[in-house]
């Protein structure tokens, strides 16, 4: 369900989308993937957001268009470990400026609940 939602709520119209901006401020670590689900939604993540080979780098900043609505956001760094923010009203638009502090899905949890093959 997740992969037949996503493209549709990436590919909204410009007039009725808002922007998702990532800026890395973990001072160490590249994000390699950037996940969106609806918030409240069961299952998994769904694909990987950054284009083949693409990575947030330090100080980088990434944006996306989505229609509005509330998501959960999971950033993913180089070392594995995940980002999560959860209930995030996506109106206009959304800058998360990410921590290391922010990390809450450290790699060492087995059966994360998203697809790594982009």
């Amino acid at each position: 369900m997740i992969r037949v939602l996503l493209p549709a709520l990436i590919l909204s119209s410009l007039s009725g989308a808002a922007t998702l901006s990532v800026a890395n401020g973990t001072r160490g670590w590249v994000f390699t993937g950037v996940y969106v689900r609806v918030s409240g939604s069961d299952g998994g993540w769904g694909s990987n957001l950054l284009g083949e080979g693409e990575i947030i780098g330090l100080t980088g900043l990434w944006s996306t268009r989505l229609a509005p609505g509330i998501y959960d956001i999971r950033l993913e760094d180089s070392d594995g470990d995940g980002y999560v923010k959860s209930s995030v009203v996506l109106e206009e638009g959304f800058l998360w400026k990410v921590a290391l502090s922010d990390m809450n899905d450290p790699a060492s949890i087995p059966g994360a609940l998203y697809d790594r093959s982009g």
